[in-house]
């Protein structure tokens, strides 16, 4: 279940709250939506069923009102195991065939775990949806919770536990909650923790499901391409005779009000240092919720909010900033975040408190209120492109509100909250006396520079003085944008709902591809050009990405502050973007703000200031970022993958750059840089979405047609011979999990053998693949372990990731090194080899729903030389493949020989 979290969080916010709190964002209906009907079974299930026929896709989805605040202290982390086991088998289907029965129809199966649900989540092809609701219904009624897979599961669920304590964004938000809420079981992580993980049995995991799973504590929700009589009988037949019982609601302790201010640090071998400071607010049902949300935004949603402007874009004193109203069915906690240097960690403490204490003396102005409006309507619209996105939005309407059609009345809710009321509530609400404060310091950090009880309170101070009135404060009730640049150049009404996609020639040779979607008024715009880490070198690495990044820092008509403005308040966003072959513009906007919107868009492109002050403070964020790589092993172990596999081609540096690298490109270099790399014969742009193809193309001819051929063709660099034998390197690190990559050379994007290679990487991969089978179910070695397969304009990698506990390193290599031996020497049998296809097949219509995804795939099939309607040809090339084709690929790329190995972890993973 997703409490309303609006604000855009940094890294360590998403890794906190992915697995306790797997939240759904929300969204508008699109306007493709046909039928929302919501009814009850006989056996008390609340079925939703909405037909939207955009894209042939359908999310499935039960929601049990169960969650880790629905557990007792002794059994904390069951309903997380029920998660894990009800995909573990059932008497018609056994280990492995459950997520085997999805994948193989070409869908996607997952689950999430909060305090307060367990979410069971299906999307594939609707031509599959009654297969789908078959296996949800099968794994939710009749899992049959295998001892000896129960004691297997644990052992995983324990790697999955070791993974967060690993991660400074779990570890900074569990001491959070568990510091800010005393009684209420908001304090324990959802996951459990090591004693009581481990003091769990069958029999607690079978109580637990026999108190709340049944089926009047679900909901279940069916999304999109069906036919709603049809679904209707299906879910009678599969669901109707589901008796498991009233579920027994629990009655949860009522948290004490909070009296003085609460404090934890934590140390972990991590750069970087964090903060956390949170206060409690109600929950989301109360009328305040709607105007905390908005306060979020203003002090922290974007670039143009107060504490990002303040302590990354001015003072340079944090490298990231977060602002969220957690709103669960209980009371929850308004967060703030951030990530510095450990020296500055008092100094950004005091910035917050000072931020915080002006929101409550003085009103915000109308323009923030104005925009942080725009921005959470902008969410829900972007956020209905996607069934999946529908589901989850739906699940919170019903499960925390009880109606579906809630997006209507918090509109209408947010469009009532006046200055003034953002005023009240941090005046009621951001307080010392209702404050926690966390914060996480590198070992090592000198002692002069970390925040203690002590001090915490006393820079509090600015907190506790009384808050402003509100009377004669000015209110803003329409939910209107900030002045409009211009006249919107949106679709004309009654324009058909699909156009087939066109590619349009300019003289001078840039390339435009503009299709029409008209079902949600959103679009999405990129333009990508050759280059990326194969224009690099090792003396500039780096500058793709640092170049990218300075598009949006300014432009010669607007400064920063003024540019994030601009995109912010009319709801879109835009950013630069790079990678190993590639660099870029994107950007998406509601269509109603097109004309504004593609205006700031082309000036980001053709008019970025590269202004001297910016550059600066962007080379000293992204020479932090270099310095704090080590803070996640997984990228530390793939970027040395990369390295030993490619010790002198470009695909063995980082995108990011090094840190002498970084640091010697001046202003006058990075636009340089730019300037040769937008060369129109190298150049694509994509615009996708509800437009007018003539009106788009004549803007953009006008402002792209002048642009001067450079260098010409673009030639990439020369790949490097293959490894003769294998290749070891190994990096320690003071970690709780060992990180193994195996890996090979592959193929460029445009080979013949890439479509194999994704089979092979399928067979290998997902819930029902061999490394998932064999490593994590039957073993119990890992939580995280699977293939990968990297194409580009040279050729890239192939191999796998696993992460493991240390003493297990041996036995997780033998076995990755088993099963590539065992795809080398045996032909991949019949049906796992169509399971991998079909699964290929399905994900990629699963992915097309979005307009930025179909402009994705457009731009870089057109820039490597496929040819844009590419991706047309895939489901053609996937089902041509044969057993034959995976044997020959794995015995001309995989020879155990000749492969790289990357260890990084504790001593315990051994000598290379």
């Amino acid at each position: 279940m997703r409490p309303r979290v609006i604000a855009l969080a940094p890294v360590v916010v998403a890794a906190a709250l992915a697995t306790a709190c797997q939240q759904p964002g929300t969204s508008h209906k699109s306007a493709s939506t046909e039928a929302t009907t919501v009814y009850r079974l006989d056996n008390g299930m609340r079925v939703l069923i909405r037909e939207d026929h955009f894209a042939p896709v359908v999310a499935l989805q039960v929601w049990v009102g169960a969650g880790g605040a629905d557990e007792s202290d002794h059994e904390a982390g069951v309903a997380h195991v029920h998660e894990h086991m009800l995909f573990k088998g059932t008497a018609r289907r056994g280990l492995g065939e459950i997520a085997g029965a999805v994948e193989g129809a070409g869908g996607r199966i997952n689950a999430w775990t909060s305090w307060d649900n367990t979410v069971y989540h299906i999307v594939l092809a609707s031509r599959h949806a009654e297969l789908g609701l078959d296996v949800l219904a099968d794994a939710v009624r009749n899992s049959s919770f295998d001892p000896g897979e129960l004691d297997k599961e644990l052992a995983v669920v324990m790697e999955e536990y070791r993974r967060g304590r690993d991660r400074p964004g779990n570890r900074l938000f569990h001491t959070l909650f568990g510091a800010g809420f005393r009684e209420h079981p908001y304090r324990r992580p959802v996951i459990g923790t090591e004693e009581s993980i481990t003091g769990l049995t069958r029999e607690k995991v079978l109580d637990f499901y026999s108190r709340h799973y049944g089926p009047g504590n679900m909901e279940l929700l069916v999304i999109g391409d069906v036919d709603t009589e049809t679904t209707k009988a299906a879910v009678a037949r599969l669901f109707g005779d589901f008796d498991q019982g009233t579920a027994r609601e629990v009655e949860r302790p009522v948290e004490p009000e909070q009296t003085e201010l609460a404090f934890e640090s934590i140390e972990m071998s991590v750069k970087e240092a964090h903060l956390a400071v949170g206060f409690h607010i109600p929950a989301a049902d109360h009328d305040d919720t709607p105007g905390l949300d908005l306060l979020s935004l203003v002090l922290g949603g974007g670039e143009s909010s107060r504490l990002y402007r303040r302590l990354v874009a001015e003072d340079e004193s944090a490298t990231g900033v977060s602002v969220f109203a957690y709103t669960p069915p209980d009371p929850g906690m308004f967060v703030v975040t951030a990530s510095m240097e450990p020296g500055r960690t008092v100094e950004v403490y005091q910035t917050i408190v000072a931020e915080l204490a002006a929101v409550r003396q003085g009103p915000a102005s109308a323009e923030e209120l104005v925009r942080a409006r725009v921005n959470l309507e902008a969410d829900f619209v972007f956020r209905s492109e996607t069934v999946q996105g529908q589901a989850r939005e739906l699940g919170y309407a019903l499960t925390v509100h009880d109606d579906p059609d809630y997006d209507d009345e918090y509109i209408r809710r947010i469009n009532a909250v006046s200055v003034s009321d953002l005023t009240g509530l941090a005046g009621r609400y951001l307080r010392p006396d209702n404050m926690t404060v966390v914060s996480l310091m590198p070992e090592d950090a000198a002692a002069d520079g970390r925040l203690d009880h002590e001090k915490a309170l006393a820079l509090s101070a600015p907190l506790a003085a009384d808050p402003a009135g509100t009377k004669g404060a000015a209110t803003v009730v329409a939910a209107t944008a900030v002045a409009a640049a211009g006249p919107a150049a949106g679709p004309e009404p009654g324009r058909p709902a699909d156009t087939e996609p066109d590619l349009i020639r300019l003289p001078n040779g840039v390339r435009l591809i503009i299709q029409e979607h008209h079902e949600v008024p959103v679009f999405s715009v990129r333009i990508a050009m050759l280059g990326g880490l194969l224009a690099e070198t090792r003396t500039d690495n780096g500058i793709s990405n640092f170049a990218a990044e300075m598009l949006t820092r300014g432009t010669e008509l607007h400064d920063r502050r003024q540019f994030a403005a601009a995109v912010e308040s009319l709801g879109g966003g835009i950013d630069g973007f790079s990678g190993r072959n590639s660099l870029g513009l994107a950007g998406s906007f509601l269509s109603s703000r097109f004309a504004e919107g593609m205006a700031l868009f082309l000036e980001a492109l053709l008019h970025p200031a590269f202004d001297a002050d910016e550059v600066e403070k962007a080379r000293r964020e992204l020479l932090l970022a270099i310095r704090h790589r080590e803070d996640s092993s997984s990228r530390v172990a793939f970027d040395l993958a990369f390295e030993t596999v490619f010790p002198t081609h470009p695909y063995g540096m980082t995108t990011l750059g090094e840190e002498q690298s970084v640091a010697g490109l001046t202003a006058d270099r990075l636009r340089g840089f730019f300037e040769e790399r937008l060369d129109p014969s190298n150049m694509v742009v994509t615009v996708v979405g509800d437009v007018d193809t003539d009106r788009t193309a004549e803007l953009l001819a006008g402002a792209l047609g002048r642009l001067e051929v450079k260098a010409g063709e673009f030639v990439a660099a020369e790949t490097d011979p293959a490894p003769a034998s294998v290749r070891s390197a190994r990096h320690s690190s003071d970690r709780e999990q060992a990180h193994i990559v195996l890996a090979w050379p592959s193929v460029a994007v445009d080979h013949p053998d890439r479509h194999a290679l994704s089979v092979l990487d399928t067979v290998l991969s997902g819930q029902s693949g061999r490394l998932f089978s064999e490593l994590r179910d039957k073993r119990s070695l890992a939580y995280s372990v699977g293939a990968f397969f990297t194409q580009g304009l040279s050729p890239g990698l192939f191999g796998a990731y696993m992460a493991t506990d240390p003493s297990q390193t041996g036995a997780a290599l033998e076995g990755l090194l088993a099963e590539f031996d065992r795809v080398i020497d045996h032909e991949v049998e019949g049906a796992e080899l169509e399971r991998a296809k079909r699964y290929l097949i399905g994900s990629h219509e699963i992915a097309l729903q979005s307009n930025s995804a179909i402009a994705e795939e457009m731009i870089f099939n057109e820039l490597y030389g496929l040819g844009y309607l590419a991706g047309r040809d895939y489901a053609r090339d996937i089902e041509a493949v044969t057993a034959a084709d995976l044997k020959r690929v794995a015995g001309r790329y995989l020879a155990l020989e000749r492969r790289s190995e990357v260890k990084v972890g504790p001593e315990a993973t051994g000598p290379n």
